[in-house]
């Protein structure tokens, strides 16, 4: 399966998790292929299977920032670290190319998201209405 592919399996699988359904707000098939054509991707495969990754921007050189559009770990693979485990490789990868900020956006409501990114030490630095702008100094 093509990555593009198992990328956008994964999203409909998370979907409904989303506050609107990720389904209701993007279209899956150009987001996926967004993701593959303009993010640096780290991804986790279980039996040939695409079970997690993560996936940040990282075209802003001059401004020594990333941002972080998608980190999704299947449903039956939580709690395993696997979340924690990717963030932590992208920021080593931003730190080799020289990035210092590492930028993201919650939705106000996924306090588990929010309680996951303020362990890994990235701090709200906006309130945008429904969700929060959360950055990380790397």
């Amino acid at each position: 399966m093509l990555l593009i592919d198992s990328i956008r399996q994964l999203l409909l699988e998370v979907s409904d998790e989303f506050e609107p359904p990720l389904t209701k707000k993007v279209n899956l098939d150009d987001y996926s292929k967004k993701i593959v054509q303009r993010a640096t991707i780290f991804t986790l495969y279980e039996n040939q299977v695409l079970i997690a990754f993560v996936a940040a921007y990282c075209n802003d050189p001059k401004m020594k920032e990333s941002f972080i559009t998608m980190l999704v770990v299947s449903k039956s693979n939580r709690g395993k670290g696997i979340g924690d485990t990717l963030v932590t490789a992208l920021i080593s990868h931003l730190q080799r190319l020289g990035f210092e900020k590492l930028k993201l956006e919650v939705y106000q409501n996924n306090s588990k998201a929010i309680n996951f990114y303020l362990k890994l030490g990235f701090k709200i630095i906006k309130d945008l209405n429904n969700s929060y702008l959360m950055n990380l100094d790397i």
